[in-house]
């Protein structure tokens, strides 16, 4: 037999209206949940407040901080190519030999802008691995506005002459260091003359004394300077110290010189030209 439909669900909405409709009067006649409004407003303010203190001020912080970060980075490292390049103007103004005898174009003066006198250059490539163990001493470099360089143009860093250019490849170029098995410089102390051939060492070269042609005495930490023969280099700049003094045989003795220009100690050349 079948079964009537009740009532039931109407039943149950007209109860939910009516029990609704009886919070709604206490509420508005008496205030009976003003408490629990209290407590949730509460509730939500104090979540904002420590949701602002403790996530989102921290990660703006953080988010200024890292831009600043970075921003002073670049900065820092601005004024650190500025400085290193006013130390080689100094180094190039201080030490007028770099600039004498024609090694720069008649016109040069030291007083005058001393940027013409040398082009800008940093580091592309420097295999430092190669360069503490092995023969070959190599440094590719790149001038500042793509100047074209030319062979057998001298490299100097803040502290002298660190290598000349020999290979010009594109936009970049080859630098031999004086400490380059294959490379020579040719050097004097007081009427001793020398050529001062690459260790293969980081910064050291050495010149070999016949005392059989040369009657001089040398000693630790002596000066050699550059002699000015070959018309690469200019006479008379600082170029290192004695380190060693070895008897190869009666008449014969090996000169070990430590290098006064580090290639490593700065990122920042500058490449003397003659036009």
């Amino acid at each position: 037999m079948a079964r009537l439909p009740t009532d039931s669900p109407k039943l149950i909405i007209l109860s939910i209206i009516l029990v609704s409709s009886l919070f709604l009067v206490l509420d508005f006649n008496f205030g009976t949940f003003k408490p629990i409004k209290i407590i949730y407003k509460s509730s939500i303010i104090g979540f904002q407040t420590i949701s602002n203190e403790f996530i989102r001020k921290p990660a703006s912080n953080f988010l200024n901080s890292s831009f600043n970060s970075s921003k002073l980075l670049e900065e820092n490292i601005s004024l650190k190519k500025n400085l290193i390049e006013l130390e080689i103007e100094n180094y190039l103004l201080t030490d007028k030999n770099v600039l004498n005898q024609n090694f720069f174009s008649k016109d040069a003066s030291i007083f005058k802008d001393i940027k013409n006198q040398y082009v800008p250059a940093t580091i592309k490539n420097f295999d430092i691995a190669r360069y503490q163990c092995c023969d070959s001493h190599r440094v590719f470099m790149q001038t500042k506005d793509n100047y074209k360089i030319k062979n057998n143009q001298v490299v100097i860093n803040k502290s002298g002459i660190v290598g000349q250019t020999i290979a010009i490849t594109n936009n970049f170029f080859e630098v031999i260091l004086l400490s380059d098995t294959k490379h020579k410089i040719p050097l004097k102390k007081e009427n001793f003359f020398c050529e001062g051939i690459g260790t293969g060492k980081p910064n050291e070269i050495y010149c070999i004394l016949d005392s059989t042609l040369w009657n001089i005495s040398l000693q630790i930490n002596d000066m050699f300077v550059t002699s000015g023969f070959g018309g690469v280099f200019p006479p008379n700049v600082p170029i290192g110290l004695i380190k060693r003094i070895d008897e190869v045989n009666k008449d014969t003795k090996r000169i070990t010189i430590t290098l006064l220009a580090r290639p490593s100690e700065t990122n920042f050349f500058a490449v003397l030209y003659n036009d």
